[in-house]
């Protein structure tokens, strides 16, 4: 790794795990930005009506360990909110799929949680669809984050991989401190008071993650590099 001419890498906090993981003091690398389509913006119009059922979407692998649905279903049985009603739509398939039906049903969530399978139309969630929750335990950079974002919708996801550094707290979205039963229900209280502010925190994620997405390199620019070292 030492003499390696380029490390990419998809966030900083990966580039420091690697680094304990293999011992090392310091690593130079340069983070890599996964590709994505040109994205279409969806209308902010969904968050003027603060009385609206919220419709709230996981999309991603059916996976418990990896990405803390059941910790999100734990919560959504037990969270207090003072106003509105919500459903969430569980977007993805995964070998945990019939596990996680039978908690949605084990915690009595079945009137409002739904398995809605894979589907290749994110666009479609998201004209529909107020807010994604990723309450992972791990992750890299998730794409699902980025559409989201993109597409100006808020994002309530837990501080691991590199989360924290596309999303600042109650700005550009929500950010659990730890993928946790009380930081998640702590977050998910504080979006939900203050649902009057999600159209402008939706304004500032699509800003900022265009912004973010700059400072990679792209996978074009990457394979120049490798094609340069190889001549």
């Amino acid at each position: 790794w030492e003499k390696s001419s380029n490390n990419f890498v998809v966030s900083h906090r990966i580039a420091e795990i690697f680094k304990r993981q293999i011992g090392m003091k310091e690593l130079g690398y340069k983070l890599a930005i996964n590709p994505m389509e040109q994205v279409k913006m969806c209308s902010i119009d969904i968050y003027k009506d603060v009385e609206s059922v919220v419709k709230l979407a996981f999309v991603g692998t059916l996976d418990i360990e990896v990405k803390g649905i059941a910790l999100l279903l734990q919560v959504l049985a037990e969270i207090k909110l003072d106003r509105p009603e919500w459903e969430l739509n569980l977007y993805g398939e995964g070998t945990d799929r019939d596990l996680i039906q039978e908690l949605i049903f084990q915690f009595e969530l079945d009137h409002r949680v739904h398995l809605k399978g894979w589907t290749d139309n994110i666009n479609e969630v998201w004209n529909s669809h107020h807010l994604l929750l990723l309450p992972s335990f791990n992750e890299g950079m998730p794409m699902v984050v980025h559409e989201a974002m993109l597409r100006k919708r808020v994002v309530i996801t837990t501080d691991v991989g590199g989360n924290a550094e596309i999303i600042k707290n109650d700005v550009t979205g929500y950010l659990s401190p730890s993928a946790s039963f009380k930081h998640l229900k702590q977050t998910m209280e504080s979006a939900f008071a203050a649902r009057n502010k999600w159209g402008t925190i939706a304004e500032a994620a699509r800003e900022s993650i265009l912004e973010s997405r700059k400072l990679g390199s792209s996978i074009v620019e990457i394979l120049n590099e490798i094609e340069h070292e190889l001549h």
